[in-house]
């Protein structure tokens, strides 16, 4: 996924901006989009509470409140090649 699809495709499905939670080292050395998971899950948090609390996983809460396509997007701009 090139950054400015993956730009568009965030915006969409989080309503937030992709730009704080690219890791760019990591973008460096793949040659791709990837983000900070870390960060990505401190914004959910942020968003939803603690989920972990409810027996839920990272995955869970974004399939629960975003869909699974944003699941998928997330898996890919975690691990690129992955989802």
């Amino acid at each position: 996924m090139t950054l400015p699809e993956a730009h568009k495709q965030f915006i969409e499905i989080f309503h937030t901006k992709l730009n704080p939670f690219l890791d760019g080292l990591l973008m460096i050395v793949t040659k791709r989009t990837v983000i900070d998971v870390f960060k990505f899950d401190d914004w959910l948090h942020e968003q939803h509470g603690n989920y972990e609390d409810d027996g839920k996983c990272l995955n869970d809460i974004i399939s629960e409140k975003y869909g699974k396509g944003a699941v998928n997007m997330i898996k890919e701009l975690i691990c690129p090649g992955a989802a």
